[in-house]
């Protein structure tokens, strides 16, 4: 993500009656902070990386990334949770990509945040049919290995 990109995403936000209500809004980083914000291996964006405590949960995960998410890096939290997941070496532990899902893993054309929007507020939002197999198959296993 760049800056202007960046920018845009704070804007809308902050327009958002619903992000508003919800705290999400913020007036944003200077672009001198953006530009100098940490990036290194050890954090994800200007944040701690949260990946050796989950690598260390004793109880199992289903982590789901939407492959058109464009909140967050799909490809990057996917290998993030699939390398805590061979470290846990837990069995019941699960990482899935969905398919033309967004963030919130509703189907999605674009995966804008704009397109995410409509479908809340619309009250139209609709999980394509992966998701709930993926959910109900590791309940499954989950219930036989209890």
């Amino acid at each position: 993500m760049n800056y202007p990109e960046y920018l845009a995403a704070v804007e809308f936000l902050a327009k958002n009656e619903y992000s508003v209500m919800i705290g999400l809004n913020s007036p944003g980083m200077s672009e001198e902070k953006f530009k100098l914000r940490d990036r290194s291996p050890a954090k994800l964006g200007s944040f701690y990386d949260p990946m050796p405590v989950v690598a260390g949960l004793p109880f199992p995960i289903l982590a789901l990334f939407g492959e058109k998410d464009h909140n967050i890096n799909p490809v990057q939290g996917y290998e993030a949770y699939r390398l805590a997941f061979q470290t846990a070496r837990n069995p019941l532990n699960r990482v899935e990509m969905i398919s033309n899902a967004n963030h919130s893993l509703f189907e999605a054309e674009t995966g804008c945040v704009r397109e995410l929007m409509a479908q809340v507020t619309g009250g139209k939002p609709l999980y394509g049919p992966e998701v709930p197999n993926i959910i109900a198959a590791w309940l499954e296993k989950l219930k036989a290995a209890f």
